[in-house]
């Protein structure tokens, strides 16, 4: 037997060991709870990205969604049972959120959800609407939408202005008409944002995992720091070698996306915001 034949060989004992349930396995799951209907209800996967992008709608439609969590289980699985484990955890990541947050949690949830919202952003965002109107400029729509989404959530802007001005960013794409077929076979997505560590103090943050990137500007928004909406541009290319350069082109992007004029905008949202509702959040989320 030469050595090609043995390493087929170790690989198939290896693979059959692993369907014999002779080794551990590590289980992984991420999800949070929401409220429908006045019910705990939760949301619970797989899939890391996928999650975010539920707890993001989730939070769009007033579902108070509360934070995402994480389980993390090493067990032996024996043959025909991988299945059956994975629900397993996901239970337990149910219960451990339902342990977390109680009634109280949710009524206080409640009560900050139930706020009337004003239309305090509504003069700067139609600003921002006119001036980046008839451009058809993709980076532009998605900062718009960010600071849409971002005013919703801070009670600074009604939802029938903000359904309003959603509509008319997908009125807009749809008359783009850019060449969006894939020249190149491999691709690559980065996001990033920019935020205030104090006062004068500006940092940048980007990353190809979109779920990182999301997780980390929530928890820079709970410290208190001023953060941008959430800037992500997809990159195709030949060679894996390029993703480095790739990498070093999307910060200098992000740093042009988020000019000083979007910076300055970011300031003057936040300082729409109710100081009240922000520390209730921050104590909502300290748990």
């Amino acid at each position: 037997m030469n050595s090609q034949e043995r390493d087929i060989e170790c690989g198939y004992n290896f693979n059959r060991l692993l369907e014999l349930g002779c080794f551990d396995r590590e289980f992984t799951a991420f999800g949070y709870c929401f409220l429908e209907n006045g019910d705990r209800c939760y949301r619970i996967g797989e899939n890391k990205l996928n999650i975010w992008r539920e707890y993001r709608r989730d939070l769009l439609r007033g579902a108070c969604p509360t934070e995402i969590k994480q389980i993390i289980k090493r067990v032996t699985v024996p043959s025909g049972q991988e299945e059956i484990i994975k629900q397993r955890v996901k239970i337990e990541l149910a219960m451990e959120l339902r342990n977390i947050y109680d009634k109280e949690y949710f009524k206080l949830a409640t009560e900050m959800n139930n706020v009337q919202n004003t239309n305090a952003a509504y003069p700067l965002l139609k600003k921002m609407q006119e001036d980046i109107d008839g451009h058809f400029c993709d980076s532009e729509l998605q900062l718009f939408c960010g600071f849409c989404e971002q005013a919703l959530l801070g009670k600074i802007l009604e939802h029938e202005q903000y359904l309003n001005f959603k509509q008319w960013v997908k009125r807009t794409r749809k008359q783009m008409m850019e060449d969006m077929l894939a020249t190149d076979n491999l691709k690559r997505t980065f996001s990033g944002f920019a935020y205030f560590r104090n006062k004068d103090e500006l940092r940048y943050y980007f990353d190809a995992e979109q779920e990182s990137v999301f997780e980390k500007a929530q928890a820079y928004q709970k410290q208190g720091f001023i953060v941008t909406p959430i800037y992500t541009k997809v990159y195709w290319f030949k060679n894996i070698s390029e993703i480095s350069t790739i990498r070093k082109k999307f910060a200098e992007e992000l740093k042009t996306v988020l000019s000083e004029v979007m910076i300055e905008r970011m300031q003057e949202l936040y300082a729409l915001y109710n100081p009240a509702l922000r520390e209730k959040a921050k104590a909502r989320g300290a748990r």
